[in-house]
C-alpha cells in the first residue's frame, strides 16, 4: 500500500484476513525512516455502539529519561532536551530538563525530547 492510499492492499479490510488471537502483523511506516511495528491480536470483542472506530485500545508507557544535572543534586526531574554540544564532547547522550537547559546550556544546540 502506498502512502497516498493506493496499491494492492488499499482495499483489504482487516476483518477479511481471518485473524485469530495471537496472530501477528508487521506494519512498516516508511517516510524515509523505515520504522517497523509488530502488532499482535490480543482479543476480539463485540463492537461497542457508542464508540467511533478505529480506536486506540492502549499505548506503550513512555520510557522517560532524567536530567543528569538534577540527578547529581539528588533530584529526579524528567529530561526535556538532549544537549547536542555536551553529548558530542562527552561522547555520550547528555539529558537535561528545561530549567537546566536554559540555565546552563543556553548557548548550546539542543534537541527537544518528545515522549
Amino acid at each position: 500500500m502506498d502512502p497516498l492510499g493506493g496499491g494492492e492492499g488499499a482495499d483489504v479490510q482487516i476483518a477479511s484476513l481471518e485473524l485469530e488471537i495471537g496472530s501477528q502483523m508487521k506494519y512498516v511506516y516508511d517516510f524515509g525512516d523505515w520504522i517497523e511495528h509488530s502488532i499482535t491480536l490480543e482479543t476480539i470483542g463485540a463492537a461497542e455502539t457508542d464508540t467511533q472506530y478505529p480506536r486506540i485500545a492502549s499505548l506503550n508507557k513512555p520510557r522517560y529519561r532524567y536530567c543528569q544535572n538534577c540527578k547529581e543534586q539528588g533530584d529526579r526531574t524528567v529530561a526535556d532536551f538532549v544537549c547536542i554540544d555536551c553529548s558530542d564532547q562527552a561522547q555520550q547522550v547528555v539529558w537535561v530538563c528545561q530549567d537546566c537547559f536554559f540555565e546552563n546550556h543556553e548557548d548550546h544546540y539542543g534537541d527537544e525530547i518528545i515522549y
